[in-house]
Protein backbone atom coordinates (compact mmCIF):
# COMPACT_ATOMS: atom_id res chain seq x y z
CA UNK A 1 0.00 0.00 0.00
CA UNK A 2 3.03 2.48 0.79
CA UNK A 3 4.71 1.62 -2.34
CA UNK A 4 1.64 3.14 -4.12
CA UNK A 5 0.75 5.76 -2.07
CA UNK A 6 4.51 7.31 -3.19
CA UNK A 7 3.83 6.65 -7.10
CA UNK A 8 2.69 10.05 -7.74
CA UNK A 9 5.05 11.51 -5.60
CA UNK A 10 7.74 9.88 -7.67
CA UNK A 11 6.44 10.76 -11.20
CA UNK A 12 6.62 14.08 -9.97
CA UNK A 13 10.21 13.94 -8.65
CA UNK A 14 10.74 12.10 -11.94
CA UNK A 15 9.31 14.88 -14.20
CA UNK A 16 9.89 17.57 -11.86
CA UNK A 17 14.27 16.26 -12.99
CA UNK A 18 13.68 15.83 -16.62
CA UNK A 19 12.20 19.03 -17.01
CA UNK A 20 15.56 20.74 -14.75
CA UNK A 21 17.60 18.36 -16.92
CA UNK A 22 16.16 19.71 -20.49
CA UNK A 23 16.09 23.65 -19.13
CA UNK A 24 19.78 23.26 -18.25
CA UNK A 25 20.70 21.75 -21.99
CA UNK A 26 18.62 24.26 -23.96
CA UNK A 27 21.55 26.01 -22.67
CA UNK A 28 24.40 23.91 -24.00
CA UNK A 29 26.19 23.88 -26.79
CA UNK A 30 26.33 20.01 -26.61
CA UNK A 31 22.82 18.40 -25.49
CA UNK A 32 25.25 15.20 -25.71
CA UNK A 33 25.86 14.94 -21.53
CA UNK A 34 22.36 16.59 -20.70
CA UNK A 35 20.80 14.30 -22.74
CA UNK A 36 22.18 10.94 -21.64
CA UNK A 37 21.59 12.26 -18.06
CA UNK A 38 17.73 12.62 -18.92
CA UNK A 39 17.83 9.18 -20.63
CA UNK A 40 19.46 7.91 -17.48
CA UNK A 41 16.48 9.15 -15.55
CA UNK A 42 14.05 8.33 -17.92
CA UNK A 43 15.31 4.44 -17.55
CA UNK A 44 15.33 4.67 -13.80
CA UNK A 45 11.62 5.39 -14.07
CA UNK A 46 11.53 2.34 -17.01
CA UNK A 47 10.35 5.08 -19.03
CA UNK A 48 11.81 3.42 -21.84
CA UNK A 49 9.93 4.89 -24.79
CA UNK A 50 10.91 8.62 -23.25
CA UNK A 51 14.66 7.10 -22.84
CA UNK A 52 15.00 6.30 -27.03
CA UNK A 53 13.02 9.53 -27.91
CA UNK A 54 15.79 11.57 -26.03
CA UNK A 55 18.76 9.10 -27.77
CA UNK A 56 16.64 9.29 -31.31
CA UNK A 57 16.50 13.18 -31.47
CA UNK A 58 20.47 13.04 -29.73
CA UNK A 59 21.22 10.91 -32.75
CA UNK A 60 20.10 12.81 -35.63
CA UNK A 61 22.71 15.77 -34.04
CA UNK A 62 25.53 13.24 -33.63
CA UNK A 63 25.29 10.47 -36.42
CA UNK A 64 26.52 6.97 -36.00
CA UNK A 65 27.90 7.99 -32.40
CA UNK A 66 28.33 4.22 -31.03
CA UNK A 67 27.81 4.74 -27.28
CA UNK A 68 24.20 6.12 -28.39
CA UNK A 69 23.51 3.49 -31.06
CA UNK A 70 24.29 0.95 -27.83
CA UNK A 71 22.02 2.59 -25.91
CA UNK A 72 19.27 2.58 -28.10
CA UNK A 73 19.82 -0.91 -28.66
CA UNK A 74 19.66 -1.78 -25.49
CA UNK A 75 16.75 0.64 -24.56
CA UNK A 76 14.99 -1.21 -28.06
CA UNK A 77 15.72 -4.92 -26.58
CA UNK A 78 14.33 -4.13 -22.94
CA UNK A 79 10.85 -3.26 -24.43
CA UNK A 80 11.78 -6.77 -27.11
CA UNK A 81 11.89 -4.84 -30.53
CA UNK A 82 14.52 -7.05 -31.85
CA UNK A 83 14.46 -5.44 -35.34
CA UNK A 84 15.05 -2.06 -34.26
CA UNK A 85 17.80 -3.78 -31.09
CA UNK A 86 19.13 -5.62 -34.29
CA UNK A 87 19.35 -2.54 -36.51
CA UNK A 88 21.04 -0.26 -33.95
CA UNK A 89 23.64 -3.07 -32.83
CA UNK A 90 24.32 -3.70 -36.29
CA UNK A 91 25.09 -0.10 -36.71
CA UNK A 92 27.48 -0.41 -33.63
CA UNK A 93 29.53 -3.23 -35.16
CA UNK A 94 29.86 -1.38 -38.62
CA UNK A 95 31.83 0.97 -36.12
CA UNK A 96 33.92 -0.90 -33.39
CA UNK A 97 33.49 -4.79 -34.39
CA UNK A 98 35.21 -5.78 -31.34
CA UNK A 99 33.90 -9.57 -29.88
CA UNK A 100 31.96 -7.59 -27.12
CA UNK A 101 29.88 -5.75 -29.70
CA UNK A 102 29.59 -9.06 -32.07
CA UNK A 103 28.56 -11.15 -29.19
CA UNK A 104 25.29 -9.00 -28.62
CA UNK A 105 24.22 -8.74 -32.38
CA UNK A 106 24.86 -12.81 -32.03
CA UNK A 107 22.79 -12.53 -28.85
CA UNK A 108 19.93 -10.01 -30.45
CA UNK A 109 19.98 -12.29 -33.96
CA UNK A 110 19.13 -15.16 -31.63
CA UNK A 111 16.09 -13.29 -29.93
CA UNK A 112 14.68 -12.07 -32.94
CA UNK A 113 14.75 -15.80 -34.48
CA UNK A 114 17.26 -15.19 -36.66
CA UNK A 115 19.78 -18.43 -36.14
CA UNK A 116 21.71 -18.19 -39.70
CA UNK A 117 22.58 -14.46 -39.02
CA UNK A 118 23.29 -15.39 -35.48
CA UNK A 119 25.23 -18.56 -37.07
CA UNK A 120 27.74 -16.29 -39.05
CA UNK A 121 28.47 -13.94 -36.19
CA UNK A 122 29.30 -17.02 -34.43
CA UNK A 123 31.52 -17.94 -36.88
CA UNK A 124 32.78 -14.54 -37.42
CA UNK A 125 33.83 -14.07 -34.10
CA UNK A 126 35.63 -17.55 -33.84
CA UNK A 127 37.43 -17.05 -36.82
CA UNK A 128 39.37 -13.90 -34.89
CA UNK A 129 40.15 -16.10 -32.05
CA UNK A 130 43.67 -17.22 -31.64
CA UNK A 131 43.98 -18.41 -28.43
CA UNK A 132 42.93 -21.92 -27.48
CA UNK A 133 41.57 -20.44 -23.95
CA UNK A 134 39.27 -17.99 -25.27
CA UNK A 135 38.32 -20.48 -27.46
CA UNK A 136 37.31 -22.62 -24.92
CA UNK A 137 35.27 -20.11 -22.65
CA UNK A 138 33.47 -19.34 -26.04
CA UNK A 139 32.37 -22.49 -26.58
CA UNK A 140 31.55 -23.39 -22.84
CA UNK A 141 29.37 -20.12 -22.47
CA UNK A 142 27.39 -21.10 -25.70
CA UNK A 143 26.65 -24.88 -24.52
CA UNK A 144 25.55 -23.29 -21.35
CA UNK A 145 22.95 -20.78 -23.05
CA UNK A 146 21.52 -23.71 -25.52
Amino acid sequence: MKALAELPTFSVKHQAMVERLRQMRRRQDDPRVLTLCIVEVLRWAKDYSGARRELTELLAVRRDDPDILKQLAALAEAQNDWENAVTYQERVVAQVPNRENLETLARLYKQRGDEAAEAKVWERILDEINDADTLVDIVERLVRRN
